[in-house]
């Protein structure tokens, strides 16, 4: 390194003055000094190697610096562009919101369904159902919140008001309601029992004269009422006679077989339930027309 009073500062301006100070060997140990002493010589040509060590080393320095400068130059040019984009782009953001705000308008619910449509849930177990709303839009996506829901006959199946589970509690049928937004829905819900016995009662009855009736109970698994959910019909000699009705009356709590002209003679009337391949049987009596 160049020793004092060549020694070079750390700026780069300082720099540039000492490579212009620093000498070369013959200005310092050149001709125009013949009568140093061999020592002094000895010691002007190791300052001036040192001299010139200086000179080679500012300019390497300078170089570099002027290199670096350039690069710094260019990457805080860029930088300076990406915080102008960046600044532009949030600004055009902020514009759209406020200029946007109020512009969407949420769509209107225009009807509302209940899913499933026709619920089935086994006596004893849940059920969830949901509503799904149509829009003005022409969308429709399940309606999430907001939703009350009720059962027209809790005896058979309770529905949570709040979140729409459906509760099997005896084997029949209940109406569903959803309400929401002013709008409703309504679904029939079928309570199931898993049959593994079915047995009617009674065994037999007399229709006394023409245009008369008989009642009839039914039962599944030694005692479980499903009479409100079982089908019966009434044959003779294996054929279905139109002429007998059976039809479950909520007054009495029976199937009712209304006898309408039906041809004098003993039926069998065969009592089964939705989902089960079991049935049971009555006779039925029935006078002349």
């Amino acid at each position: 390194m160049c020793e004092s009073p060549q020694i070079i500062s750390a700026t780069i301006f300082q720099s540039r003055r000492k490579r212009e100070s620093c000498g070369t060997a013959k200005g310092i140990c050149g001709d125009s000094r013949p009568r140093l002493s061999i020592g002094a010589k000895l010691r002007c040509l190791t300052r001036a190697t040192a001299l010139n060590s200086c000179q080679n080393w500012v300019s390497q320095f300078l170089n570099k610096n002027e290199r670096a400068q350039g690069v710094f130059t260019i990457m805080s040019s860029k930088q300076h562009k990406l915080h102008l984009a960046g600044a532009f782009a949030v600004l055009v953001t902020l514009v759209l919101a406020v200029s946007c705000k109020g512009f969407f308008v949420n769509p209107t619910l225009t009807s509302i369904a209940i899913s499933p449509t026709a619920p089935q849930v086994e006596q004893g177990k849940t059920l969830q159902l949901q509503a799904f709303g149509t829009y003005d839009d022409g969308t429709r996506k399940q309606i999430k919140s907001g939703v009350a829901w009720s059962s027209d006959t809790q005896t058979v199946a309770t529905v949570d008001a709040n979140t729409g589970v459906l509760t099997g509690v005896a084997p029949g049928t209940a109406g569903i309601s959803a309400s929401a937004q002013a709008l409703s829905s309504s679904a029939t819900a079928t309570v199931f029992i898993v049959i593994n016995s079915i047995a009617i009662s009674p065994t037999s009855a007399n229709i006394a004269v023409d245009g008369g009736s008989a009642q009839f109970t039914v039962s599944a698994n030694g005692g479980t009422d499903i009479t409100n959910g079982a089908t019966l019909v009434a044959q003779l000699n294996g054929i279905t006679e139109t002429k007998i009705n059976c039809i479950f009356d909520s007054t009495v709590q029976a199937q009712v077989c209304t006898d309408s002209q039906a041809p004098q003679g003993t039926y069998q009337v065969v009592a089964s339930y939705p989902g089960s391949t079991l049935t049971a049987t009555a006779t039925l009596t029935v006078p002349a027309p």
